[in-house]
């Protein structure tokens, strides 16, 4: 998804940060300008915390981004990656899942778009579930009456002077690192129980969300399917689902006790098999 969304939402700096061996859930915000002046001045990148290598930004980071909020504009932006994703990779497919996917399942792939059925019946988008799911330290939960986007607009105006300290999804809670642990797991589940469209993302290779801007967003779609579809293609997806430490440890390779100590084992909600 990176290569998608341009400089304009930072693109080329995340990968220059991920070259260099960075962690995105970890890395101190004062570090990020050192190491891209660093890079900018000595054309040099230290790749993967191990070795220096010649990297000159201007010339060896090439993307076409298209700026403008219509779809029209965004569709360019996907051909472009697109095009060059074929010219590289040959016949590995490739899809965007966002609303702005040509595809009508890569829309439906959207986290506004793709619901999850609860055991009551009713039916949420993963966007809705996910911003209802957050507590703060004053607040507490927020409502989760509303949908996706107001529910949005309240967690913003509840950030402003609060902090988040967990989710709490049907009474399980989940810690807030590593920071994209909760979403794509929520994003893996719903799109397990959803048979017609988990059958269609296993025929491809690879994913695109140009509506990710790391400047604002830390979840991305695009990684979810990605997750999904390496947890199908090693069989590990029924244990991954059910439970939360599983995901965590097969996903993030992380057994921290403090961040799995809350977790038990969760009857997956799912109610068909892939």
């Amino acid at each position: 998804s990176l290569s998608l969304t341009g400089k304009g939402h930072a693109t080329d700096l995340a990968v220059m940060l991920g070259l260099s061996g960075a962690d995105p859930e970890y890395i101190p915000v004062e570090s990020i300008d050192v190491i891209i002046s660093a890079i900018n001045k000595n054309q040099q990148l230290y790749l993967a915390n191990h070795y220096y290598i010649d990297f000159n930004p201007k010339e060896n980071i090439k993307f076409n981004w298209y700026p403008g909020f219509s779809v029209s504009q965004k569709q360019r932006s996907i051909h472009s990656l697109h095009k060059e994703f074929k010219e590289k990779f040959g016949n590995l497919k490739v899809l965007e899942v966002s609303t702005a996917s040509e595809e009508e399942f890569g829309k439906e792939c959207s986290a506004f778009n793709l619901q999850l059925t609860l055991r009551n019946g009713n039916k949420y988008s993963v966007e809705s579930l996910f911003q209802s799911s957050k507590v703060f330290k004053n607040y507490g939960r927020v409502n989760q009456d509303l949908d996706a986007k107001a529910i949005k607009r309240q967690v913003r105006s509840i950030e402003v002077n609060d902090k988040l300290i967990e989710f709490d999804f049907l009474g399980v809670k989940f810690p807030l690192l590593p920071r994209t642990y909760f979403y794509n797991w929520l994003y893996v589940n719903a799109l397990f129980q959803n048979t017609e469209l988990s059958n269609f993302i296993l025929q491809y290779d690879a994913f695109t969300d140009i509506n990710f801007n790391p400047n604002k967003s830390i979840n991305c779609q695009a990684e979810a399917c990605s997750i999904f579809l390496y947890l199908a293609k090693n069989s590990l997806l029924n244990d991954s689902i059910r439970s939360p430490k599983k995901f965590l440890e097969l996903v993030y390779r992380k057994k921290d006790k403090e961040s799995i100590s809350e977790l038990g084992e969760i009857e997956s909600e799912t109610e068909t098999d892939i």
